[in-house]
Parts: structure tokens; sequence; C-alpha cells
């Protein structure tokens, strides 16, 4: 170290802090000091902070359904063990669950999300009736599985819903 040139231990400027540099300088002082320590970094990002969305299905539940769920229907599959958890979950998310069966090899329990009675049109054909099925099509989702930009949009808080229904489902 040569007295009086502005660094410090290990030849790092004694005035370290955010400064631009070029890609040259970054390359020539990626690591410092006898132990290769890592020598720059970038700040991380603040979350975005967005107003509360209004949202088609409750975070949490289209989450759970991403993680866990049929990709061509509002089917839900989960172990046997946490049927009645998982249902209660769905349930307070406002996504009440229809009847629960068994996979015939497996024994994975699966329940339909969202449930909704069926409603026929004038041609006697099903029609959209609010179900999760429904708003799942009218996403897009079925067949098609991804979060929604509306949803990327969202606020802190309902984003870290659907997050937490994606780690909750596995």
């Amino acid at each position: 170290r040569r007295s009086g040139d502005g660094r410090g231990r290990w030849g790092r400027l004694a005035a370290a802090g955010p400064k631009v540099r070029t890609t040259k300088e970054i390359a020539e002082t990626l690591t410092v000091g006898p132990r290769g320590d890592t020598n720059h970094s970038v700040k991380v990002a603040a979350p975005l902070d967005l107003p509360e969305a209004s949202l088609p299905i409750d975070p949490w539940a289209l989450g759970f359904w991403l993680g866990d769920g049929s990709s061509s229907n509002a089917e839900v599959f989960v172990h046997v063990d946490d049927i009645a958890e998982i249902r209660g979950l769905f349930a307070a998310a406002g996504e009440p669950s229809g009847p629960v069966r068994f996979h015939a090899t497996s024994g994975v329990a699966i329940f339909t999300a969202g449930a909704r009675p069926r409603q026929h049109g004038p041609t006697g054909a099903y029609v959209a009736n609010d179900s999760m099925h429904s708003r799942l099509k009218s996403f897009g989702l079925l067949r098609n599985k991804h979060i929604p930009g509306v949803y990327l949009r969202a606020s802190i808080d309902q984003r870290m819903a659907l997050l937490q229904g994606i780690v909750d489902s596995d």
C-alpha cells in the first residue's frame, strides 16, 4: 500500500460507497483482499408499493391452484391429511369447495375450488356462473397456468398472499 494514495486496507478505496463504474473498472476489481472478497454490489430494489387491486380470484386461492391445481379445471389436489385445513382456507378466501373424491391409485384427495351451482343458458348449455372454473377460464388460465398481470400489479399484501398460496401448495 502506498502512503497517502487514498486507499485503505487491501488497496480498497477509503471512500467506498455508491459510485458509477465502467465495465472495465468492475472487471479489474471483481475481488479484493487475500480472501478474494467480492468488491461490487447493487442495491436491492424495494417492492412496488401499489394500491389494492380488484381481483377476480382471491390471491391465496389462485396461488394454491397454480401450485397444486389441475391445469384444465378448478380442481385442487391435496394430501389426505390436509383436506380439512385446505378446504377451510379456500372457504375463508371466499372459494367454497365441492365434495372430496380420491384418486383411484394414489389416494390423493381432489376437490373443486370455488364451486357454484351450475347454470344453464337458453340453449341448455352451461354458462359462466362466477365459479372459480369460470373465472379461471375467463382469465385464460385453463391449460395455460401463469400469474396474470393484474396480480403482479396488485398491492404488496395481495402479492404476498399469492406467493403464500404457491408456497402452501408444495
